[in-house]
């Protein structure tokens, strides 16, 4: 779908959202993601300051991460295979365990977000210590 007609369709949603009284922050949420999970993430940048619940976001955009991980393994070069073989049993079991993405996303885009949902998520849940593990594992595999 052209961006044009994406822009609609949300401004849409969003007229119906307060003319039903229905609070905007969640449809906020999923546009950011379901732009994340179509690999806009550029446009989906531009929404993220608008989002005031950090906390559920990185968590939504957590398991797209592993599942852009998931699809780059499956999908990946012999190389890049080997490097994400080091990674931690843990992390790789979670990755394992995702859906794949529907399209294959470059490694730079996934650090990228995984960098975005370390930054979202508070230090005090369990979630922003497994993002950011996850982070430090694939930032070498881009070099």
């Amino acid at each position: 779908m052209p961006l044009e007609d994406a822009t609609h369709w949300i401004g849409q949603c969003f007229s119906l959202a307060s003319d039903w009284e229905v609070p905007a922050e969640s449809i906020r949420i999923q546009q950011v993601v379901n732009l994340y999970k179509n690999n806009g993430d550029r446009f989906a940048e531009e929404v993220v300051s608008t989002v005031n619940n950090k906390t559920k976001l990185g968590t939504e955009l957590l398991v797209i991460v592993g599942q852009r991980m998931k699809t780059l393994m499956v999908n990946s070069s012999h190389l890049l295979g080997n490097s994400m073989a080091h990674l931690s049993p843990a992390l790789s079991n979670w990755i394992q365990e995702q859906e794949e993405s529907k399209d294959l996303s470059e490694l730079k885009d996934v650090i990228q977000l995984s960098a975005l949902v370390v930054s979202l998520l508070p230090e005090s849940i369990p979630d922003h210590k497994f993002a950011s593990l996850l982070l430090e594992a694939i930032q070498p595999l881009a070099a």
